[in-house]
């Protein structure tokens, strides 16, 4: 169960950083897909997205999906990813 995500991109990076997290058994979903929890296509250098504050629930996998995360190459820089969540049993 997903309460929050941060993705913030680093001022090196010289281009703008595609990225799109989700929920799946194999690979991370299409942007338009209903198990994708947080996606945007360009975060600018220096800046960031934030998705959730932790304290509601913005997705929950389903049993046997991981959170999948595909993000564009930030060319010389990087970005950080902050998922928070907790466990249930099913």
């Amino acid at each position: 169960v997903v309460t929050k995500i941060s993705v913030m991109a680093s001022n090196a990076n010289t281009v703008n950083v595609s990225c799109r997290i989700g929920f799946g058994t194999v690979s991370t979903p299409a942007s338009d897909a209903a198990q994708v929890i947080l996606y945007h296509p360009g975060i600018a250098a220096g800046s960031g997205v934030v998705e959730g504050n932790g304290a509601g629930i913005i997705g929950i996998g389903a049993s046997g999906e991981d959170v999948r995360i595909t993000c564009a190459d930030p060319v010389t820089g990087s970005i950080n990813v902050i998922v928070t969540y907790f466990t249930t049993d099913i």
